[in-house]
C-alpha cells in the first residue's frame, strides 16, 4: 500500500491551491521554474511527510495534467 502523497491522491484537497499558485505565478510573468518551486513548497506545507522527490513528482504530474498540448 502506498501513502497518499506517493500515489498522487490528495485527501486534503490541496491540489487546487498547488495548481492555482503555479498558474497564477506563470500568468504574472514569473519563470516557470520559480512557479514550480513555489507549487512544490505549497504541496510540502500540506504534506510535510512527503519526501522532496516524491512531492516534486506529484506536483509535476498535476501541472502536466492541467497543460493543454
Amino acid at each position: 500500500m502506498t501513502d497518499d502523497w506517493e500515489s498522487g491522491e490528495d485527501p486534503c484537497r490541496c491540489r487546487d491551491a498547488v495548481t492555482r499558485a503555479y498558474r497564477t505565478l506563470c500568468e504574472a510573468g514569473q519563470a516557470e521554474s520559480r512557479a514550480y518551486e513555489a507549487a512544490v513548497r505549497i504541496y510540502r506545507f500540506h504534506h510535510p511527510e512527503a519526501a522532496p522527490g516524491a512531492a516534486a513528482g506529484v506536483v509535476e504530474r498535476w501541472i502536466d495534467a492541467g497543460t493543454v498540448h
